[in-house]
C-alpha cells in the first residue's frame, strides 16, 4: 500500500508468475476503500452561494 504510486516494476512483480498476486493499493484507490466503507470519512453538504445569488 502506498499513498502515492506504484512504479511499472512493482506492478508487473506483484504480478509475476509462479508466485501469488498481489494486490497493490495506490493513493486513489485507497480513497475510492476509505469512501466506499465509510471508514474515516464523512458527508459534507456545501452550499453553492454564487449559484442563490441571483434569487436573493
Amino acid at each position: 500500500m502506498t499513498t502515492s504510486v506504484f512504479t511499472k516494476q512493482a506492478e508487473e512483480a506483484a504480478a509475476a508468475p509462479g508466485y501469488k498476486p498481489i494486490d497493490l493499493v495506490d493513493g486513489e484507490r485507497l480513497v475510492e476503500l476509505l469512501l466506499d466503507t465509510s471508514l474515516g470519512t464523512k458527508s459534507l453538504m456545501v452550499v453553492d452561494e454564487q449559484f442563490f445569488a441571483p434569487f436573493l
